[in-house]
């Protein structure tokens, strides 16, 4: 699943919007994914038969097929069909994120599997996604993040309830003015923001 924004975009976006940006996709990613597993990001479980196996990566692939239409249709409700109904939600903030923030078009360019892992009616599953994003004026960028994804059986169907993004930073790195010859006591200051408003609805992790 993609959650990023590439990151060169963001000298032509004022910087409240780039924090509240970065900082709600990479940091909901995880929490939710946290939150939702209640453990670390190590797949847990056995090997799956293969017909498990099948189906489980048949559901992550939609999935990500079904993001890339979201966000070209702009709706969401095109990935409900794989998601649990609160990891629906939490992907249709992201997706509506990634539109306010300017992509118009994402696309999976390729997708490396990692371990599988099955314990019952719930699984875990690690991709390493490359994705390609675009913005309007046909500025792209591409980035390669780990996923781990958790999924559970329901109505005998498996379903994601919730992806993790364990190697993202927990902030966006912002410059600092170089000190000048006197210690520093004489570089300009930048001019406190004032803090960014909240997308409406307010933020969940």
């Amino acid at each position: 699943m993609y959650t990023d924004l590439p990151q060169r975009w963001t000298e032509r976006l004022p910087l409240h919007s780039v924090l509240v940006v970065f900082i709600m996709l990479a940091l909901s990613a995880c929490r939710f994914g946290s939150a939702t597993s209640g453990s670390d990001s190590a797949p847990t479980g056995s090997t799956p038969t293969a017909d498990v196996e099948s189906a489980i990566k048949r559901v992550i692939q939609k999935s990500n097929l079904d993001q890339e239409r979201s966000i070209a249709a702009r709706d969401s409700s095109l990935m409900r069909d794989t998601s649990t109904d609160a990891y629906y939600q939490h992907v249709a903030r992201v997706n509506q994120s990634l539109i306010d923030s300017g992509i118009v078009q994402v696309r999976l360019e390729n997708l490396e599997w990692g371990p599988i892992t099955a314990d019952g009616d719930r699984a875990t599953a690690i991709t390493f996604e490359t994705w390609m994003a675009a913005v309007a004026d046909g500025r792209s960028s591409q980035s390669r993040d780990r996923n781990v994804y958790r999924l559970v059986q329901q109505d005998g169907q498996w379903k994601i309830e919730s992806n993790e993004h364990p190697d993202e930073p927990s902030q966006p790195s912002q410059p600092r003015p170089t000190p000048s010859g006197d210690g520093g006591r004489n570089t300009p200051q930048p001019r406190p923001r004032e803090p960014a408003p909240l997308p409406p609805g307010g933020f969940t992790a």
